[in-house]
């Protein structure tokens, strides 16, 4: 099954370009919406310009982007074959919504132009997006709330001792509802040193790989239900700031 990032798909052919654009960008590329290059046949514009500079030098690739009702034809295939080729971009994609006729597929044969749908697109990005966008997204939110729950922290525990004693009945409370929460989400962010590609994004929706855990009571429908990797980052945030808010005011302020 593909991995989806988005929940829905773009409504209209700006909202695909704005789409494509914000998702490479958050993978840790450089983007450019609307851009206008220099080729042998004059200046072009193309949709999504991208420079990916972890390479040297760095790999160009560019974006024709179509929120077409009918499939992409055989002359807009072989159109921007030659854009790719005149521009001396190291390759091209074209995202379709409606897909490619065959006359299409058959022009970029033997080429560096690959034909992709919307749920293929995602899924191509995916890995690169969640470990350079959502994993420090989710650590962020999650971290105040992982010192507050992990098992040893004598620094919060000293500052709960000095609490008033339904204060600390209160800390308690929390630590009881948030704690498995807080231990099953923070790995899903954490990478292990000096192996950041092997992160992968978790398998949605969350709630069947959960289903046999007693505390998925204290889980948000939210965070169990999402099917798309930024609907998991957001209910993730969401309930994250929450619980941080709930031991912030035991506290009176971040311990």
């Amino acid at each position: 099954m593909l991995t989806h990032i988005e929940d829905a798909e773009p409504a209209t052919w700006e909202d695909l370009e704005i789409h494509v654009t914000h998702i490479l960008a958050e993978a840790g590329l450089r983007a450019e919406r609307g851009a206008s290059l220099p080729t042998a046949r004059g200046s072009v514009n193309v949709d999504v310009y991208v420079e990916d500079d972890t390479f040297t030098p760095p790999v160009v690739t560019l974006f024709e982007c179509k929120h077409w009702r009918r499939p992409i034809p055989q002359t807009v295939a072989h159109a921007f074959r030659t854009v790719v080729a005149d521009s001396g971009a190291n390759a091209g994609i074209i995202v379709s919504l409606s897909g490619f006729q065959a006359g299409a597929e058959k022009a970029v044969q033997f080429s560096n132009v690959h034909l992709v749908d919307w749920d293929v697109f995602q899924a191509l990005f995916a890995d690169r997006w969640y470990r350079n966008y959502v994993m420090r997204r989710g650590w962020e939110s999650l971290d105040p709330l992982a010192e507050y729950t992990e098992p040893i922290n004598s620094r919060i525990f000293r500052k709960a001792d000095s609490l008033p004693v339904t204060a600390r009945e209160a800390f308690k409370r929390l630590r009881a509802k948030h704690a498995v929460p807080a231990m099953v989400l923070t790995p899903v962010f954490f990478g292990f040193p000096y192996m950041p590609s092997e992160t992968k994004p978790p398998p949605l929706p969350l709630r069947r790989a959960l289903a046999n855990l007693d505390e998925i009571r204290y889980f948000p429908d939210a965070i169990l239900d999402a099917t798309s990797l930024r609907g998991f980052l957001n209910a993730v945030i969401a309930y994250a700031d929450e619980a941080v808010a709930e031991f912030d005011a035991v506290f009176g302020s971040r311990a």
